[in-house]
């Protein structure tokens, strides 16, 4: 029965070593989420940066035009 005891603590041990010892990880730091829609305000900044529309580009010939003989 005492051999059966310490085979039990010995594997015990050995997964506890396995998994890190039993210590845990401090958990991520979440920012909190409105979950309706009335508890957001148009103020608060969005997750993703809005385009703000520019000018188009202007085209740059690549090549110099040649004058026909």
């Amino acid at each position: 029965m005492t051999r059966k005891l310490i085979l039990l603590l010995t594997i015990l041990a050995l997964a506890l070593a396995a998994c890190g010892g039993g210590e845990e990880e401090p958990a991520a730091e979440v920012e909190p989420v409105a979950e309706t829609a009335a508890e957001t305000t148009a103020a608060e900044p969005t997750e993703e940066p809005t385009a703000e529309p520019t000018a188009a580009p202007t085209e740059e010939p690549t090549e110099e035009p040649t004058a026909a003989p």
